[in-house]
């Protein structure tokens, strides 16, 4: 049974780890004026999911091993935003 708890305890503390790792990359692009369209935890298919009056959507994801934070301009955001204010633009 402790077993059990220790795996889940592990899976808990890696998604936490994992987060705070993507609100770091959410944080420089906020800082640097970049556009964040999602911010999300986990992989798969949504669980939670909430646009907040900024724009961003905030999710929850199903498989909690790993992460992300999609902004305005890259190419995987398939918006072609690339010319647009507060798009990602590489140097």
């Amino acid at each position: 049974m402790a077993n059990i708890l220790y795996w889940i305890l592990a899976i808990f503390m890696f998604g936490l780890l994992v987060m705070l790792h993507e609100f770091g990359h959410f944080i420089a692009g906020r800082l640097t004026g970049v556009t964040v369209l999602e911010f999300a935890v986990g992989f798969g298919p949504k669980i939670l999911s909430r646009k907040a009056k900024s724009g961003v959507t905030y999710s929850l994801r199903a498989l909690p091993f790993g992460g992300y934070c999609r902004f305005l301009g890259l190419a995987d955001t398939q918006d072609e935003g690339a010319a647009r204010p507060g798009a990602f633009q590489p140097a």
